[in-house]
């Protein structure tokens, strides 16, 4: 039994047993125990404070929606003015991957939105127009039409010429050695 002076009374209801009073609150009785006796405090505030506790964990738990093995509705995201369903959506229809605008997220800090912008204009940057295609790089262009990239860089360089008018004379080149 708890002492008249210390008869915990938790809202409405006042509670002749020390022990009850933590049973029905569902709060561990050694907790309340060693709060009171470490920080000095009543009954009722050892109890409040270990169901506050316990309420914040409570949601916390609600709020972190990712269960193992349960998949997450995607989110929608806007980029460069469109509205894509999900992230993956907006990887393939932008033509970039996942881990490329993950490693420059990581690598600058910055938001979502900002890498995938930055990944996707250096996949522009990269790419190369060759007789109205366009290749994902030079590289991609020159292994397409058998031809050395360093080969066709020099060429451009020397006659001061594009990269693909030097494609065009080196295979108009080889176009005429295979007719001889």
């Amino acid at each position: 039994m708890v002492s008249v002076k210390e008869v915990p009374q938790i809202g409405d209801r006042i509670y002749t047993d020390f022990r009850e009073c933590c049973e029905d609150q569902k709060v561990s009785y050694r907790w309340v125990c060693n709060k009171m006796l470490q920080e000095g405090v009543s009954v009722q505030d050892a109890v409040r404070y270990y169901k506050r506790k316990q309420e914040k964990k409570l949601q916390k738990a609600q709020k972190q929606v990712p269960v193992k093995g349960k998949m997450l509705e995607p989110q929608p995201v806007n980029v460069l003015g469109k509205k894509y369903e999900s992230k993956e959506r907006c990887y393939k229809g932008l033509g970039i991957t996942k881990k490329s605008v993950q490693n420059h997220m990581k690598k600058t800090s910055c938001m979502f939105e900002e890498a995938v912008v930055y990944c996707y204009e250096k996949k522009l940057e990269k790419q190369f127009e060759f007789r109205r295609e366009i290749y994902k790089s030079y590289n991609a262009c020159c292994t397409a039409y058998n031809l050395a990239q360093e080969y066709v860089a020099i060429k451009a360089k020397r006659e001061k010429i594009t990269r693909q008018e030097a494609m065009e004379k080196l295979l108009a080149q080889r176009e005429s050695e295979k007719t001889i």
